[in-house]
């Protein structure tokens, strides 16, 4: 890569391998932040957290440009045995251990064995299969042309050896059918069920269940457990509750085709409305409550199916914990994998939100928001955001930059004015109140220039839905000497009355107001005077954003 020097910029511009000038952060900018590269090269610019399960990570800016960015967001590929726990950096916790786990996949990257053991109908032989030998056809294979295959043994994968079986010929359930393999996974007829005695693993309140199945009838059980009264957990296709005794109904009309039904505890109850349904991964509200209360759960036995029920049960995940925080990401990645319409990894609609917006500067003075709630979106709905990082009601990012002399250039995206206020707070300086306070308001649009009570008319100010452009100069050292443009043109300011120096502790917000509802693509900060080269770095921004003629 070759190097040369723009005058007009007085910075120097690398050239790429097809001679284009490529725009640099000058060496005494104090921080810069884009979603595309300032310095030539690919840095990351953004830390994501995906929604779905809470997962970060980097990406550059040919990453948020070329759709990776987007594509992460829109997936959960971990599976639910490998899912761990949440800590301050992400998902980087220790494994998140299951009580029971069955399916026809594999429910983790390491697991290798069996998981399912079949009697074929037409000698009664069995054998055992893994998840790929289901997949590829050998198990069907076995099985033979017009014989069915009955499921003797639905083997536990989270190694404790909980599996579920059933010797019983009349009870087993079928996972061939005439020579086919059961399509949605393995069948229940209303008279057949899986069940493993005294389990380990299982004992207190808190338990969490996630069960993938197909519905034939609104009738019978998905998963049992004994343990006495008050202790039995039952989980139906009702749908309800009915731990013993102790029923909440729900409404059952919702059931139909693929279906995800979710069970969390948020604590440790004592009654069943301690516990929350989740159907397609939306909470349930139940109908009724009826019974009394909860004991814990002891020696108990796990059923799958009851005898009674009639349909398919494709996957059944069983914790012996409270798995609140971690619902969304199992019920994303099960969502993923069987396509049940309305869990948002499978409609490709998870939001992604940025934990950090990094300095470009060379200088660490990296954007952070610890707090989720507080996090501005990137990816709303599936799709990457236009025009930049959405800031909504309080969403700001923390940062510590000092300057004596401040230069800032940045891009926003007002909303189509729809509202008697809007307001994009762009800089916030708790320590001296030097606030660059953009505030558009219908009909008229009025700025509120580096802390002074000075307010003017912007005429060219765009309010409807498109970009900006600010570059705003604090010289308070030298009086009279601050300046204002806005989209190109100057704007004749006040005298400003600020001190010389500025502690700037946020981006997004300001210290007295939350109204923020703008999009913001770009922000960089000089700590000298940039007028030589403004007109050159405006240059640059328009045509990255074209922003006006």
């Amino acid at each position: 890569m070759h190097i040369s020097l723009d005058s007009a910029l007085g910075r120097q511009r690398r050239l790429n391998s097809v001679g284009e000038s490529v725009f640099q952060i000058a060496p005494n900018a104090a921080a810069g932040y884009s979603l595309r590269s300032l310095t030539g090269g690919d840095p990351a610019v953004v830390r994501v957290r995906r929604e779905s399960d809470n997962a970060e990570r980097d990406f550059n800016a040919s990453g948020v440009s070329s759709g990776e960015l987007v594509n992460w967001v829109n997936q959960q590929i971990t599976p639910p045995l490998d899912l761990r726990e949440l800590t301050a950096t992400g998902r980087d916790g220790p494994i998140i251990d299951a009580a029971a786990a069955y399916s026809l996949r594999n429910l983790s990257d390491s697991y290798t064995g069996n998981v399912v053991e079949v009697r074929r109908s037409s000698d009664d032989a069995e054998d055992s299969f893994t998840a790929a030998e289901v997949a590829d056809g050998t198990m069907v294979a076995w099985v033979g042309a017009g014989n069915d295959g009955f499921v003797s043994q639905w083997y536990d994968q989270s190694g404790n050896d909980n599996h579920a079986t059933q010797g019983t010929d009349a009870s087993q359930p079928k996972i061939v059918d005439g020579g086919a393999l059961v399509s949605g996974g393995i069948k229940f007829d209303g008279t057949q069920k899986l069940e493993k005695l005294f389990p380990s693993g299982f004992s207190g309140k808190e338990q969490s269940h996630f069960v993938k199945f197909t519905p034939n009838s609104n009738l019978g059980y998905l998963v049992e457990f004994g343990g006495g009264i008050g202790a039995a957990r039952s989980l139906s296709v009702e749908p309800y509750l009915r731990f013993n005794g102790v029923t909440q109904d729900y409404d059952s009309t919702i059931l139909s085709g693929d279906s995800l039904l979710s069970m969390v505890c948020p604590d440790a109850p004592t009654t069943i409305d301690g516990y929350d349904l989740y159907y397609q991964g939306s909470l349930l509200t139940p109908d009724s409550l009826s019974g009394g209360t909860l004991a814990n759960v002891t020696s108990s036995d796990i059923n799958i199916g009851d005898g009674a029920y009639i349909g398919k049960i494709s996957e059944a995940i069983l914790y012996n914990s409270d798995q609140s925080a971690n619902r969304v990401a199992l019920e994303a990645n099960i969502g993923e994998v069987y396509g049940i319409a309305g869990i948002p990894a499978y409609d490709d609609t998870v939001n992604g939100f940025v934990e950090t917006w990094y300095d470009q500067s060379g200088n660490g003075n990296d954007a952070t928001q610890s707090v989720a709630g507080l996090q501005p979106r990137i990816v709303d709905a599936g799709a990457l955001v236009a025009g930049g990082i959405d800031f909504s009601t309080s969403q700001s990012f923390e940062v510590n930059i000092s300057v004596t002399r401040s230069h800032l250039f940045s891009v926003f995206r007002s909303p189509n004015v729809v509202t008697p206020v809007n307001a994009v707070h762009l800089i916030d300086d708790t320590q001296n109140f030097q606030t660059v306070h953009f505030l558009v308001q219908t009909p008229t649009k009025y700025i509120r220039f580096l802390g002074s009570n000075y307010t003017q008319d912007v005429v060219s100010m765009n309010t409807d839905g498109t970009d900006n452009l600010v570059s705003a100069l604090n010289q308070t050292a030298v009086q009279g000497g601050s300046s204002l443009h806005i989209n190109g043109s100057p704007m004749t300011i006040a005298t400003t009355d600020s001190d010389s120096s500025m502690v700037i502790n946020k981006i997004g917000k300001s210290l007295w107001s939350n109204v923020i509802n703008q999009v913001m693509a770009e922000w960089i900060i000089y700590n000298s005077d940039q007028s030589a080269n403004r007109a050159a770095i405006e240059t640059n921004i328009n045509n990255q954003y074209d922003i006006y003629s």
